[in-house]
């Protein structure tokens, strides 16, 4: 619907008073409470030409910058807003999913707009449109005096596509907003916080009111309950927790193994096989690193390289059981080939499943490294120095239904011995430390391992491997 006359005055009247306090603006068009932190981001946009934001998980972040994509629309007569992040995914379903809920709450003041699934146009030069990472080009031609670049999740975004924002900030009134979980040291968000451009700002879960009250007064907003998990979970000296709670750029030491950055870049990198290839004939081991009873997890890894495809695991369980689920996996999956933690525990199940017939590597963690080069302490330093490659690489992807990873994965330490050879820091020194047994990360290595050497013969990777199609797909299985 058009505004009217007095419509339009009393918009004339309130665009000074929503800058000043976009708080009101949120209250007034959508009867949405916004909390402390969210309004000083909306705030210091208006006063800075470049803010950059590191937060933890849950503080609202998609509603911070859908309520920043309408706030900047309605205080100008012309103007422009891109949106992007590191998936179509995220910039779909996420912010302008936001987007569209923001907008079915109220017409007062919008007048006549025209939305469609990532754009929204009240006319020809007054509009908001989202671009996914691998659509650069399209910000070519996207020049506005008063325009604004919003990039969500900012630490998971190609340096590309900061290049061609660049491109789009060359008005006297271009501001750009970086957001995100703080998880990559490296790149253009990292490098915001040090560079006097920007406006840095940073929000932490411990200050959401549901945490400081431990009551649910925003809905939606991270919990105390969700802050105290993590912090018996991962620990308040882990990356993640730093990361993910804390709101900071992990400190992660120089021995840290595989840093949490790799890993997630691992769990957001999509893969499908390129056309043609073969689901039977690629490179596929199911890891098994067994456990009985106690504390440990028994724990299977079915990888097609690069792709982790299925992870199942258990605890307190005997070994003709775990035997049993992994003839369920390998059903499942149609992987024969089984690479399995051969000393203790472990040798059961390898002498039940090559009895019936299955391809067996059995890993001993003590025994020579393969590669005879004395740069490693045993096959298990090897084994993982070869699994932190294949991160530093990104050949690996790994499923985001499974937060083991990143949990265990950047704990994981080595050590040089006093002979010069890299070793891995033992599972006991690491319970010393407060940290988990890594069931799932040896699993992982494991299959790796497996894949090595179980395919054609070969006792390393063929250097081709990973060359499918890496396409922006949200798929989760194997078919």
């Amino acid at each position: 619907m058009r505004l009217t006359i007095q419509q339009r005055k009393l918009l004339q009247r309130k665009r000074e008073e929503w800058k000043a306090n976009p708080g009101v603006f949120a209250k007034e068009l959508f009867g949405d409470n916004l909390w402390e932190r969210q309004i000083d981001v909306l705030t210091e946009l208006f006063r800075n030409n470049r803010v950059t934001v590191k937060s933890g998980h849950g503080i609202g972040k998609s509603k911070l910058a859908s309520i920043a994509v309408l706030l900047w629309l309605l205080v100008h007569d012309e103007a422009i807003v891109v949106t992007t992040a590191p998936s179509w995914r995220q910039v779909e379903q996420i912010l302008w999913n936001e987007i569209h809920q923001l907008l079915g709450k109220s017409t007062e003041y919008l007048g006549k707009y025209r939305l469609s699934q990532t754009e929204l146009h009240f006319k020809p030069k007054k509009f908001a449109i989202g671009i996914s990472t691998d659509q650069s080009d399209r910000f070519q031609g996207l020049h506005a005096q008063n325009i604004l670049v919003i990039v969500d999740e900012a630490a998971g975004v190609p340096e590309m596509i900061f290049d061609a924002i660049e491109g789009v900030l060359t008005s006297s009134n271009a501001h750009l907003l970086l957001i995100g979980n703080p998880t990559n040291t490296s790149g253009s968000f990292y490098k915001s916080f040090k560079s006097p451009l920007y406006h840095k700002m940073h929000i932490s879960c411990l200050e959401s009111p549901n945490v400081v009250h431990d009551a649910e007064l925003i809905p939606g907003l991270v919990t105390y309950q969700w802050c105290e998990e993590r912090k018996k979970e991962w620990g308040e000296d882990s990356p993640i927790y730093q990361s993910r709670v804390l709101g900071e750029f992990a400190s992660e030491g120089d021995d840290v193994l595989i840093p949490l950055t790799w890993v997630e870049r691992a769990v957001k990198r999509s893969y499908s096989f390129a056309k043609g290839t073969d689901w039977e004939g690629a490179n596929k081991c199911i890891g098994i690193d067994v456990a009985r009873f106690g504390v440990d997890t028994t724990v299977m890894t079915a990888l097609v390289y690069p792709k982790v495809v299925k992870v199942v695991h258990m605890n307190g369980k005997k070994t003709t059981e775990v035997v049993g689920a992994a003839l369920a996996l390998s059903q499942e999956t149609g992987i024969r080939n089984f690479a399995v933690d051969d000393s203790g525990l472990g040798g059961g199940v390898t002498d039940l499943l090559m009895e019936k017939g299955f391809n067996v590597y059995p890993v001993n963690f003590g025994s020579k490294p393969l590669r005879d080069t004395g740069r490693f302490r045993n096959l298990k330093t090897e084994m993982f120095w070869t699994l932190r490659e294949e991160f530093r690489l990104d050949r690996l992807v790994i499923p985001e239904s499974i937060p083991e990873y990143l949990e265990e994965l950047p704990h994981l330490k080595y050590e040089m011995t006093s002979d010069s050879q890299i070793g891995i820091v033992s599972k006991k020194k690491m319970r010393s430390m407060g940290y988990d047994s890594p069931d799932f990360a040896d699993s992982l290595a494991i299959a790796l391992l497996g894949a090595m050497q179980l395919q054609d013969g070969n006792d390393e990777l063929d250097e081709e491997w990973g060359s499918g199609e890496d396409t922006m797909v949200n798929d989760e299985g194997y078919s």
